[in-house]
């Protein structure tokens, strides 16, 4: 029996997820994360659909709409047990999912179901549902030999120089044909919200202004990493090259800047890169590995 949108004690219905990921994550924090979740639920603040097997909630879904990101939709699934997992069951909390977005004429994004299992990786290539493999890698700043040659016809600017509108133009141009374009917003006023934010260090830690490098061309931004460090190591977010600069070192130019301006304070500096992508292949070649860590997204375009 399905049940849409009800008066539910969703506390009691996540306590297993919860409790999964306090002991996997070992983090005092998840609980506290998973509150005003919980409140919202409880209160139908939020869409949501279960299914009742014996009386008793054996799966469910809820929608959530992000506040930075007003093109899209999050879905959240999940299952009792691994025993509670069916294809049925999965393909009809997905479709919910799903034509609740698309009706919203959103984009959905969600990770894998808690308890989904083999069912849900299978249900993925049965389906064709689109998927980021997102890799954390880490690299030392103390490489041999690295150079730091401007490539020819470019100009290096300060992070602080760089104009935010052509950083937006840019950033949009560079990811284009890229898979992971699907996680920047199609909405500008979203962009530049999120550019501000990363800029005056809200979003992934302080930027390190001598670790950020930008180069232009006749004032067009043609290529730009970003480095921010909040706790552990630095983090190099939002590194391109335009394509029609590719191939000529200058992706390897931003890295040997960023590597020489962090190796007297960093021993290390880490990335987050799509591991179908050509990125990921030219970060290897650059003497980044990965860490263990991942994240992994699907999503369904919009139609």
């Amino acid at each position: 029996m399905e049940v849409n949108n009800v008066k539910l004690d969703w506390s009691a219905i996540l306590e297993n997820e919860i409790s999964y990921y306090e002991k996997v994550l070992d983090s005092s924090n998840i609980r506290e994360m998973y509150s005003g979740i919980i409140a919202m639920l409880d209160q139908n603040n939020l869409k949501s659909r279960v299914i009742i097997s014996d009386n008793i909630v054996v799966a469910y879904a809820f929608l959530i709409r992000p506040n930075d990101f007003s093109d899209r939709m999050y879905a959240h699934f999940g299952f009792e047990t691994d025993i509670a997992v069916n294809t049925t069951r999965l393909d009809t909390l997905i479709t919910w999912a799903r034509n609740e977005a698309r009706s919203s004429g959103l984009l959905l994004l969600f990770n894998a179901p808690f308890n989904g299992g083999k069912c849900f990786t299978d249900y993925v290539k049965e389906k064709g549902i689109d998927v980021i493999e997102r890799v954390e890698m880490r690299g030392s700043t103390k490489l041999p030999g690295i150079g730091n040659r401007l490539p020819d016809h470019l100009s290096l600017i300060s992070i602080e120089m760089a104009d935010i509108e052509e950083m937006d133009r840019s950033l949009i141009e560079a990811f284009r044909e890229e898979r992971e374009y699907i996680l920047i917003s199609k909405n500008k006023k979203d962009r530049i919200t999120k550019l501000h934010e990363l800029l005056e260090g809200k979003a992934s830690g302080k930027i390190i202004n001598s670790a950020s490098p930008v180069l232009v061309s006749g004032g067009r931004i043609v290529a730009m990493a970003i480095s921010t460090f909040k706790d552990g190591i630095p983090l190099i977010s939002d590194l391109f090259v335009l394509p029609e600069y590719q191939g000529k070192g200058i992706g390897k130019y931003l890295l040997d800047h960023i590597r020489e301006n962090l190796k007297e304070a960093f021993e290390e500096v880490s990335l987050w890169v799509d591991r179908n992508s050509h990125a990921f292949s030219f970060y290897k070649k650059n003497s980044f590995s990965q860490t263990g860590k991942d994240e992994v997204i699907y999503f369904f375009r919009l139609e």
